[in-house]
């Protein structure tokens, strides 16, 4: 009988079989292909047993294939969930959504209380102070102190701002600075 003929009746009466998925991918690989096609050639029991190994070993494959997949998935559907539960239930305060929405929280509603302090050219500490006491205060201050104060609070500079304007020390405005603060909480 003709090689190619014998093949090909053995896949034309295995057609349903060999339809199936996974003998589909099976007979993709030439190394399995092969096997199948000496045991067809010729039906020996040591052929036969060349086949099923070759099987035996793909479907092994295939099955630690998806069993992976599947504990992948879950894994991380089940780390999703549990990092969900735990963000939702220790949930600050003010980082609480407000209705169903969930868009807006508390602390987007809340009003700050000390609005700032517009920063305007020519203005001095001394005339943004409404506490009758710390303008008290400020008059006591030396000209650096006051100087160093209105810089920090008024003109919002860093400490290494001040000290190059004014030809110092980052540490020597540092001191200046606690220094007036001192005094001034002396008064209070």
């Amino acid at each position: 009988m003709n090689t190619q003929k014998t093949i090909q009746q053995f896949f034309n009466s295995h057609k349903k079989g060999l339809n199936k998925p996974i003998i589909k991918e099976f007979l993709k690989d030439d190394k399995n292909y092969e096997p199948l096609i000496q045991y067809i050639l010729h039906p020996t029991e040591k052929n036969q047993l060349k086949v099923d190994t070759a099987f035996k070993k793909h479907f092994q494959e295939i099955r630690d294939i998806k069993f992976y997949s599947s504990l992948i998935r879950f894994f991380s559907i089940d780390y999703d969930k549990r990092v969900r539960k735990l963000s939702n239930r220790f949930l600050l305060t003010l980082d609480q959504p407000i209705g169903n929405d969930h868009e807006s929280t508390i602390k987007d509603h809340i009003v700050d209380p000390q609005p700032q302090i517009p920063h305007e050219e020519g203005k001095s500490l001394s005339s943004l102070v409404e506490n009758r006491t710390l303008i008290k205060g400020l008059k006591t201050l030396t000209d650096k102190q006051l100087q160093v104060l209105e810089l920090i609070y008024v003109k919002d500079l860093t400490n290494a701002e001040i000290a190059k304007k004014m030809n110092s020390t980052t540490q020597n405005v540092c001191n200046t600075h606690r220094k007036a603060i001192r005094k001034l909480k002396s008064f209070f």
